[in-house]
């Protein structure tokens, strides 16, 4: 509630207030200095340097003071001031939201026939920070609500927070309980002793280099971790293949985190939103507020690499990151350069989706990208077999495919199967320069 409003109104009527983007608003018309309280604008000019002691009326001749019509006055002191007048009065808030408050205020705005006296710069700056906020928010909600609609769990980053049973500390994003109970079911005759003597070699990290331990954990996603050994009730000795990832979706455990709190040292960071499979982070979405100049899918990008830089190890089991605008979206490795980002621009037959373009089946290009990304059996194909490193010149090197050479493998792979099958006659792919056609073999 605005302090310093509803004292000495006498038999003027108490003011309704309402909430509108933050600014509390007198839904009541004022007529003379006195609709406000002498309580109240005697508290408003000793805020803004004015006397408060003299007679209110005297305040019309203060200077800096102009006339503003019947009745009314606008005493002006530097930084911002007061006035009446017979439009709507306009309380703006402050930081703290406490209306009128010695440092909090930002001014007290004045409408005549609905005209405003400017924002100060900085209340203005923290009205678009909370109003991109709330953008940021919804967006974050709407991708968490698409996510939900491929099997992913929608949940809180408190819900996963340490003490709650799942991350251990603030500097790991790994849920160790969720991984541990995967590899339980997926390899039901490995003792319990040597699965969690696995998941102690798994997660602990053996480099400080973020690609050198993604390629490591990438090997026991894709082929399973042989790096236990144990004694079998025959005395034969056993070094079991402990896979980490079902091949069927409905055998893995998903969650799509909101809000992830990440610290390390004096870095602190809340990610957007974090993907898991089995307990293991497999991709970090990075969501930037649409509309704002600075808000785009290069300053999203470029959000991931400070996050790759400050929290290494928080993308060790990373499959893929995508950076958004909330409209726009484009996805890659981790490790990904902004110019070979892409867009994945097709829908669930590899036909062409007009980017920006709302469709019957697709609004944003963010919402192309998360069911396109996100289908569960597709992530898991792109993580086994669309995702390949080699030495570079300037060392290991991650790729991920694009959505052309997703499609033209798996059609190529499924006409090679129908040709065996029938006339020995598979077709042709057609390749143009640059559309990466060592990838599409490769892969």
């Amino acid at each position: 509630m605005a302090r310093g409003v509803g004292g000495g109104l006498g038999s003027v009527p108490q003011p309704k207030l309402g909430q509108d983007g933050g600014d509390v608003v007198l839904d009541r018309p004022a007529t003379d200095v006195e609709a406000l309280g002498d309580l109240g604008i005697r508290q408003a000019l000793s805020d803004h340097g004015q006397d408060a002691s003299l007679p209110l009326g005297e305040h019309a001749q203060t200077p800096g003071a102009r006339s503003s019509g019947r009745g009314a006055m606008r005493p002006e002191p530097a930084g911002g001031g007061i006035g009446v007048t017979g439009g709507t009065e306009l309380l703006e808030q402050g930081e703290g939201g406490a209306g009128l408050g010695h440092g909090d205020l930002g001014r007290i705005g004045v409408h005549r026939l609905g005209q405003q006296h400017p924002r100060p710069p900085h209340l203005q700056r923290h009205l678009e920070e909370r109003e991109g906020s709330q953008r940021l928010l919804e967006v974050g909600l709407l991708a968490l609500e698409a996510l939900g609609e491929l099997g992913w769990k929608p949940v809180h980053g408190n819900a996963i927070a340490p003490g709650s049973g799942e991350r251990l500390s603030w500097d790991e994003l790994v849920i160790p309980a969720r991984l541990l109970e995967a590899m339980r079911a997926l390899n039901p005759t490995v003792p319990m002793q040597y699965l969690q003597q696995a998941l102690a070699e798994i997660t602990s990290p053996k480099s400080k280099d973020a690609i050198t331990e993604n390629h490591r954990l990438h090997g026991y996603l894709v082929d399973g971790f042989r790096g236990v050994s144990y004694i079998d009730a025959d005395g034969a000795e056993v070094t079991p293949t402990i896979r980490l990832v079902s091949t069927d979706p409905d055998a893995n455990d998903w969650l799509a985190v909101n809000q992830v709190t990440i610290t390390q040292g004096d870095y602190r960071r809340r990610f957007d939103v974090v993907l898991y499979c089995n307990g293991m982070p497999v991709s970090v979405i990075e969501l930037k507020k649409a509309g704002s100049q600075q808000a785009d899918v290069a300053a999203a990008h470029s959000q991931l690499q400070t996050y790759l830089r400050e929290f290494p190890m928080a993308f060790r089991f990373a499959v893929c990151t995508v950076a958004s605008d909330g409209i726009l979206a484009k996805y890659g490795t981790p490790f990904t350069p902004l110019h070979h980002f892409s867009p994945w621009n097709v829908d669930d037959d590899g036909k062409p989706v007009a980017l920006g373009e709302a469709t019957e089946e697709y609004s944003t290009g963010l919402e192309v990208a998360l069911f396109g990304l996100f289908n569960q059996e597709r992530f898991l194909q792109l993580q086994r077999s669309f995702t390949a490193f080699h030495e570079g010149a300037d060392g290991l090197v991650k790729r991920i495919a694009k959505p052309h050479q997703y499609f033209a493998v798996t059609k190529a792979v499924g006409r090679t199967v129908t040709a065996v099958e029938s006339n020995g006659k598979a077709g042709v792919v057609w390749h143009t320069q640059g559309s990466g056609k060592s990838m599409e073999m490769e892969l």
